[in-house]
């Protein structure tokens, strides 16, 4: 017999409050409140799991277990805003322990906003609170990627903005969507850049 190396369980440290928004660790219980904000909601870029009643508690369940598992994990976190109403959910996933090509510093990040704060720019703010996170608390990470549907202009606006260069080699690609990556050295410079940087970018970084 040999001995099985019990491997270290991914640790998630509690995501701190951005200026407008504070976060929540999905809950078993949350699969209600997720259904609540997404179920009239006609976007077809939110996950259709959002929109059923069965399906959000599923997704809820499944999400808070994530962090539980040894070899591959994510995370997920409700946004709220400073009058207790849901603005929608951030996504931290892909998250493993194998080391072919690189993939324990890798993950993937997400991003679902509800209808009612869309364009207010909370998505940005909430991109960037997750990219200080990982940042500051998730050190083996060094290559962050996304993907939006090309559909989804606002989505695909949003990474460029904050940095993200369309990556053409780390995905099994699809034509329908765009694949974009952000290193952590990039990360580190963008927030450190100075008033010099793209108004918006530059606004942003320096909350």
């Amino acid at each position: 017999m040999f001995n099985r190396i019990k491997q270290r369980r991914f640790r998630f440290p509690a995501m701190p409050r951005s200026r407008r928004l504070r976060f929540k660790r999905v809950a078993k219980k949350d699969g209600d409140a997720i259904f609540n904000a997404f179920c009239r909601d006609d976007n077809p870029f939110v996950s259709i799991e959002f929109k059923d009643r069965e399906k959000a508690n599923d997704w809820a369940d499944y999400s808070a277990t994530g962090a539980f598992r040894s070899k591959h994990a994510g995370c997920d976190w409700l946004m709220y805003d400073d009058n207790n109403r849901l603005v929608g959910l951030l996504h931290y996933y892909d998250l493993s322990r194998e080391t072919f090509n690189n993939n324990h510093k890798r993950c993937s990040i997400g991003i679902t906003i509800a209808a009612p704060f869309r364009r207010q720019g909370y998505g940005e703010e909430a991109v960037v609170a997750l990219l200080r996170y990982i940042l500051t608390k998730q050190p083996n990470i060094d290559h962050i990627l996304a993907y939006t549907d090309k559909r989804n202009t606002a989505s695909a606006s949003l990474f460029r903005n904050l940095g993200f260069s369309e990556n053409v080699t780390d995905y099994l690609r699809h034509d329908d969507f765009y694949y974009f990556t952000l290193t952590r050295l990039e990360l580190s410079a963008r927030f450190n850049q100075t008033e010099r940087s793209a108004p918006l970018v530059s606004r942003i970084f320096q909350r």
